[in-house]
């Protein structure tokens, strides 16, 4: 299970420099594991609800530990604080209205939270080459879609499939 390492990850990441190489190259290691986690896991048998779920917490981990380094490194206006916030408030209650409704962690693997995903691993490099305003509009309405969606999908899916590819292949009777 790569999920095991991304929390790992997550966990040494705060004592790297940001933005140096081996902060770089952790947060890539961190990408591989998040890609291929899955593959493996499908591949060797592992059970895949818990699998899914250990590695949504392994994605909040890692989450987590990347704002908590970057941020203190960045210049953030007051709008994309809020913004940041709100996202990360939302994001958590629409994981809990699922929770509630469907009875189990409701993590959604849909092709919109793969984005945001890809996105996150990606900020360092962003905001090298295109600044901390653009990456926090490009990551910011990507992953208010996302959460969007995933509130769609939990309010109005009448069984929960965690690997639903999005808002339009959600399953009505």
């Amino acid at each position: 299970m790569l999920s095991f390492s991304r929390i790992g990850i997550s966990l040494i990441l705060p004592f790297i420099e940001v933005f140096s190489p081996l902060f770089l190259l952790l947060v890539a290691v961190a990408a591989l594991t998040d890609v291929f986690d899955g593959i493996i896991s499908r591949r060797m048998g592992f059970p895949a609800e818990k699998g899914r779920t250990l590695d949504s917490i392994a994605d909040g981990f890692f989450v987590v530990s990347l704002l908590i380094c970057i941020i203190p490194n960045i210049v953030l206006e007051d709008w994309m604080i809020i913004w940041i916030a709100a996202l990360a408030i939302s994001r958590i209650i629409a994981i809990a209205v699922g929770s509630i409704r469907f009875g189990k962690a409701a993590f959604l693997h849909s092709y919109l939270n793969k984005a945001t995903s890809a996105g996150i691993y990606l900020s360092p490099v962003l905001i090298a080459f295109i600044g901390v305003p653009a990456t926090i509009v490009i990551l910011g309405i990507l992953a208010t879609v996302s959460t969007l969606e995933h509130f769609y999908y939990n309010l109005t899916s009448d069984e929960y499939d965690p690997n639903a590819k999005g808002v339009f292949f959600v399953k009505k009777n």
